[in-house]
């Protein structure tokens, strides 16, 4: 099944290695419906797949506009990251993205 990926050529998500967001045109918290992974359903999961291969995404085009604005999406393609289809042997999916295992 696919799923959709804010991603760089090197397939790393706008989140990894930065302190907070630059490109985010609000504050990407729980607050503004931007949760966290362990704020978004996936407490029972978290242990289980942080430092694996699991990725953040989202199911479908219209979650991952609903998450990312047009000026961010603008930012970020600047930056080098693209919404992209990803292939997924596996899904867990919380009220605003999924965790997904890469195919």
């Amino acid at each position: 099944m696919n799923v959709i990926r804010m991603q760089n050529a090197e397939g790393r998500g706008p989140y990894v290695g930065y302190e907070g967001p630059a490109w985010a045109d609000e504050p990407h918290d729980e607050g503004n419906g931007h949760p966290s992974p362990l704020d978004d359903g996936f407490q029972s999961h978290i242990i289980n797949v942080l430092g694996t291969e699991w990725l953040c995404g989202f199911k479908d085009y219209d979650q991952a506009y609903a998450w990312f604005s047009e000026v961010e999406i603008e930012m970020l393609a600047a930056l080098g990251f693209h919404l992209c289809e990803r292939e997924a042997k596996q899904i867990m999916e919380g009220d605003h993205q999924i965790l997904f295992l890469p195919a």
